[in-house]
């Protein structure tokens, strides 16, 4: 007897009642293959040393402020061609910290890190990423601006902290 049910294609996905369209192909071969930060696909970003963390947080906060003096006071107003170069830094802002983060949220994967890394590196990361909401394709305004400084200010806070302690 046959089964009414219709085969899966490859990259599809298996419920009816879940995404729709290419957003869920994508979503379904993301997740068969790990997800996009998945630590046995692209091997785990863990710091070697303490001047290792102070530099990777050093340097999304300077690509944060580099991306918020682009767009200035009012990103409404901003030229057609500085709109594509701030939608690309924004979504290379966006990618490093969701790497970073979801190569690095589970439990056993924190359980390995440095210290200093467990207690400011990771938190400081895993607050900038959720501040940031904005679509990386979206038109740059006042929320793009404002998330941002959002995120500058955790990362910003915990660096603070961590060479004050060092």
């Amino acid at each position: 007897m046959r089964s009414t049910r219709p085969r899966l294609e490859v990259g599809r996905c298996p419920s009816p009642y879940g995404l729709r369209g290419s957003c869920r192909d994508k979503y379904w071969e993301r997740s068969r293959s790990g997800g996009r930060g998945s630590s046995w696909e692209k091997g785990r970003k863990m710091f070697q040393n303490d001047q290792e963390c102070i530099g990777f947080m050093t340097e999304t906060v300077v690509q944060i402020e580099e991306l918020m003096t682009i767009l200035g006071e009012t990103p409404e107003r901003l030229p057609q061609s500085r709109v594509g170069q701030s939608r690309e830094m924004l979504g290379s802002i966006k990618n490093s910290l969701h790497d970073y983060y979801y190569q690095n949220r589970s439990f056993t994967v924190r359980s390995e890190m440095l210290p200093i890394e467990q207690s400011r590196c990771f938190p400081a990361i895993q607050r900038a990423y959720y501040a940031i909401n904005v679509r990386s394709n979206s038109r740059p305004n006042i929320k793009w601006i404002s998330e941002l400084y959002d995120a500058r200010f955790e990362i910003q806070y915990h660096l603070d902290q961590l060479v004050r302690d060092s």
